[in-house]
């Protein structure tokens, strides 16, 4: 086989360009960083305490469970199913 085959600097064209493109995806990766974007997940509050920093029902229901003594969540009846014998 010969590198000098038009497949072959073809192939090298390709390679090239992609770690070239690679290279400048992490270049935009770190400029996109140094933004410092606000955060857009959502958030849930507790209707008892009106703590607002929840990220998912589940981590609510968790809160709600453990601190005012609310009904155990569902994923947490689940994960004792699963782990049951």
């Amino acid at each position: 086989m010969s590198h000098e085959h038009p497949v072959w600097q073809m192939l090298d064209k390709l390679q090239m360009d992609n770690r070239a493109m690679a290279a400048k995806l992490v270049e935009l990766r770190a400029h996109v960083a140094a933004l410092e974007l606000p955060d857009e997940s959502p958030r849930y509050t507790c209707e008892t305490c009106k703590r607002s920093d929840f990220r998912s029902i589940p981590q609510l229901a968790e809160h709600i469970y453990y601190h005012h003594d609310g009904p155990v969540p569902n994923h947490l009846l689940r994960a004792e199913e699963l782990a049951a014998p």
